[in-house]
This record gives C-alpha cells, structure tokens and sequence, in this order.
C-alpha cells in the first residue's frame, strides 16, 4: 500500500473518473468539473460547513442538460452554481468535461473571495 500525497488524490478525483496516474501535472488542463470539486474543497474548508459535499446527494432532477444527478461531480458542480462561482452555458449546458479558461477560474476566485469576505 503507497501513501499518496494531497496532489496525488486530488489529481485523481478532479482531473477524470478513473485515476490516469499518481502525479500531479499541474501542466495539464483542468476540466469544468474538477475546477468545481476544487471550489467545493474551499468552500467546505472556509465555511465548516462539512455537509456542502453531500448536500444535493438523492436530488431527483438536474438544472444541467448534461450533468445527471447520478453523476460523482453533480454535488460540487450543484454547490458552485448556487453561489454563483460557476454558470452554465445558455443552452442549459455545464459543460462538465470542457477546460476551465483561466478567465472563468479568476472570476470564480474573485467571486468566492468577495462572497467570503477573504482579502
């Protein structure tokens, strides 16, 4: 059994399903969805709040055309839409597996300090 490190887990959940590999590649694009499991990491640590990451478990529907509530990422996309960290597309589209632009990533940093109130 090899101990991972911080990186080595969080490579595995936010980048894909399945784990690619045990190194973090911070050379690599994230996706909309990991972008969302990282927000929803912050957001659980800055508030205490240690419910946020099972909040909407059991919902029935989803806002997003392709996002099911079934999905592992459902939770964290859910949790970052609500507080307006994230959007979707017009057509009702989170985009899931697209990249994250580094523009959407600094608005939804700058949101997440203003809401928090973290200078």
């Amino acid at each position: 059994f090899k101990q991972k490190t911080a990186y080595e887990i969080y490579q595995c959940d936010w980048s894909s399903d399945v784990c690619s590999s045990d190194l973090f590649e911070p050379d690599k694009p994230l996706t909309r969805r990991g972008f969302a499991f990282i927000l929803e990491d912050i957001l659980t640590k800055l508030t205490g709040d240690s419910s946020l990451p099972t909040k909407y478990f059991g919902q029935k529907n989803s806002p997003f055309l392709d996002v099911p509530p079934t999905a592992p990422w459902f939770n964290a996309i859910m949790n970052v839409t609500t507080r307006g960290l994230m959007k979707a597309g017009l057509s009702g589209e989170f985009r899931p597996n697209a990249y994250i632009d580094g523009a959407d990533a600094l608005l939804a940093i700058r949101v997440l300090r203003e809401t928090l109130n973290v200078y």
